[in-house]
């Protein structure tokens, strides 16, 4: 029932396909892809910090951090960014 309503209301507004296409498998608009969203978009907000990754397990009410940590997911261009700043930033102390 959720999966029809969020893709009936995606079609309407234009939207057939989601996501990154070298991450994400699942393409057509999904519920799913509203927690994972929210879940990426949570931990780059709070930059990692794990006690904030316990809160949005807690949010999302998974029982393991493990759970909550696999919809964080990054391309390549993201994971190549945050190398960067974290040797940038030992590079300058």
């Amino acid at each position: 029932m959720a999966y029809l309503v969020v893709r009936e209301a995606a079609e309407r507004i234009g939207i057939t396909e989601v996501g990154d296409p070298l991450v994400s498998k699942r393409r057509h608009p999904h519920p799913h892809h509203l927690r994972h969203s929210l879940a990426v978009h949570s931990v780059r907000k709070t930059k990692g910090n794990y006690a904030d990754l316990i809160r949005l397990q807690q949010q999302l009410g998974h029982a393991s951090v493990a759970t909550t940590a696999s919809y964080v997911q990054f391309s390549d261009e993201e994971q190549r960014k945050w190398y960067d700043e974290l040797w940038k930033e030992k590079e300058d102390e």
